[in-house]
């Protein structure tokens, strides 16, 4: 009995974490290229004018000229867009995380750049150029094909799955302050 308690206990432990996700033979991790966090779906606006909402500047929109034009015109569309993958957080293979360091992190130096020299990065736009990241990631790894979602909310101890997800936008609720990605499903 004391053995089926520990087990009971366990649950949300980092031995947990790896038996039910990181193991090599899950499927999640071997059909996928990249997994994403649930992406957030804009009823009444894209990403652009959600962008110029909440920070108030153009830096979004210059930020592509920093790109190469037929990635600019890639960024461009997935802006127009209404489906955005927050928090920067996703897991990939190797080869596809090395090409988009290659990628983003020149870039966000250009456009750190632009942001200092406009005076920009101050009060709630003090890491704009971490938010442009994240507008970015979202674009990057939605091209991918093989792609899976995970949810990232936990209500207190209650843990929201990608089932539950499917009929209720967990960052909707109140209290899911504590957000990482669900591994397990109820």
């Amino acid at each position: 009995w004391l053995n089926e308690l520990i087990k009971k206990k366990k649950k949300f432990t980092t031995e947990s974490l790896f038996d039910n996700f990181l193991k090599l033979e899950n499927d999640i991790l071997n059909k996928n290229d990249v997994i994403q966090v649930q992406p957030i779906i804009f009823e009444q606006k894209n990403l652009f004018e959600d962008f110029e909402e909440i920070h108030k500047c153009d830096a979004l929109k210059k930020s592509i000229e920093f790109l190469d034009s037929n990635l600019a015109e890639k960024f461009t569309r997935h802006l127009t867009g209404n489906q955005f993958f927050p928090h920067n957080m996703f897991i990939t293979k190797k080869s596809f995380f090395l090409k988009y360091c290659e990628v983003i992190f020149p870039w966000l130096e250009k456009c750190f750049e632009y942001c200092k020299n406009k005076d920009l990065c101050k009060d709630y736009n003090l890491r704009l150029p971490a938010f442009l990241a994240e507008r970015f990631t979202s674009f990057w790894f939605s091209e991918f094909n093989n792609r899976g979602v995970l949810s990232y909310a936990r209500l207190g101890r209650f843990h929201l799955s990608n089932n539950i997800n499917r009929f209720v936008n967990s960052t909707k609720l109140p209290f899911t302050f504590y957000q990482y990605p669900t591994i397990h499903r109820y």
